[in-house]
This record gives C-alpha cells, structure tokens and sequence, in this order.
C-alpha cells in the first residue's frame, strides 16, 4: 500500500526543490559515528557467511518468526518482499560501481551476519519492530534499518521521490531521537504520535494529515490484539 499518490507534501527551499532524485547507493543514512578496524578470524568470517546464506533459504519463513535471525536487519512484518535482495550477488572491487540492488544487497547481508543490539545500545539498531511497523503504516512506505543505516523503499524495493524519502527520514530520525533520550519507552502511542506530528505542524512543516490518520488506526489495531494488562503497562 503506497498512500503518498496524489498527496500534498509540504513547500520547501527553492534549493531542496531543485534537487534532482539521488541514487539509492547515496540515500543509504549512516549513523554510525565510529569505525573500527578488526582482525577477524577465517573461522568468525565463515559463520557470518553461513548465516547470511540460512537467512536466504529461508525466506519464505514469516518475518515475525525469522526476526531473531534477521541480526541487526529490520523491516516492516508486511514487507518480506524485500529479503529478495538476499539472493543478489554483491561483487568485489568498485569497477563497475555497484547497481542500486546490489548496494542494498551488500548492506542486508552485513546487517544479518552481526548481532542484534539492544535498543539505545550505540547506534546499530536504535528503533524497534513497532517503530518500522508504524511508520510503514503511517507512510505507506517500508523503513529499513540495516546495522547502522536506512532507507526508504516501496513494496517493489524501489526508492520513493526525494522529498517523500526526506520526510520520512524525518519522522523515523525524531522517533529515534525520542528513544535516545528515554521520551519514547515501549511501543508508539496514540498521544505521542498526535505529539510529533503537532510538533513538526508547530514548526512550519507539518506531515500529510493522511499519514497521521493511518497511523493512529495502526495503533488502535494493534492494541485491540493485546491483553488488556499488556496495554495498561504500555500506556504508562
């Protein structure tokens, strides 16, 4: 589901408007903030290469129960489309450049191959399932969080326009904020989600008011499949 067509975005800077679309290999956001250079063992290279291949037998596997082997990778439950990136060969060297699948293959396959990490813990992995779920709901569009990276694809594994990708990244950046500094703790509610769009409205560029209605109507689905204690502690 892609709501965004025919939707109105808000105005930006005659220079943000003239930008042309990016390859997919340059909207690849890295958010890490170190880089460390190892010596791993043939035998840990071997297990990495060995995990990466599991998960690519075993994509017909619903993602909710394959989410414990997917490492630092995370996508949208609805979106399992997008693990047919794992059967694309990546190539060494830079000659040619790599496609934009193949850049999105190479980044799926680190992400499986390392461990998850907690929530907060550096900035491998800092949102959860219930935040990608959200805002694939919300947008129409799947966030994908890869070992320290993301972006923004359609069902197809396409890239949006530009500036429908820069606004999402704009929402999935305040979430990820939020969690940092502990404002946001356990799954998205419905009163912080009215919070952030009214916060981004407040500020002169406010998301599509479609987005917050079909997120809101996530949550509510969401909660109405949950023991009512379970809901109770998640308001808190």
């Amino acid at each position: 589901m892609v709501i965004s067509r025919g939707m109105t975005f808000p105005k930006e800077s005659k220079e943000e408007f003239s930008m042309q679309i990016m390859p997919l290999s340059l909207r690849l956001y890295d958010t890490s903030h170190q880089k460390t250079n190892l010596i791993v063992a043939p035998v840990v290279l071997a297990r990495q290469r060995e995990d990466a291949a599991s998960a690519a037998r075993n994509l017909t596997t619903p993602v909710e129960e394959r989410a414990g082997r997917l490492g630092n990778l995370l996508i949208p439950q609805d979106a399992p489309r997008l693990l047919r990136f794992l059967n694309i060969d990546v190539p060494t060297g830079t000659n040619p450049p790599l496609t934009e699948e193949q850049w999105m293959a190479k980044h799926m396959k680190a992400a499986i191959s390392h461990p998850l990490q907690p929530t907060g813990r550096g900035f491998l992995n800092g949102f959860t399932q219930d935040d990608i779920d959200t805002i694939k709901a919300a947008t129409g569009y799947n966030f994908v969080v890869m070992d320290g990276t993301t972006t923004v694809l359609d069902d197809d594994g396409n890239p949006p326009p530009y500036e429908v990708s820069k606004i999402i990244m704009k929402l999935a950046d305040r979430i990820e904020t939020d969690r940092s500094l502990g404002l946001l703790v356990g799954d998205i509610t419905e009163s912080y989600l009215r919070g952030v769009f009214k916060d981004f409205e407040k500020n002169g560029k406010p998301f599509p008011e479609e987005w917050l209605k079909c997120g809101l109507a996530h949550v509510r689905e969401r909660d109405t499949h949950r023991p009512a204690a379970v809901r109770r502690s998640i308001s808190v």
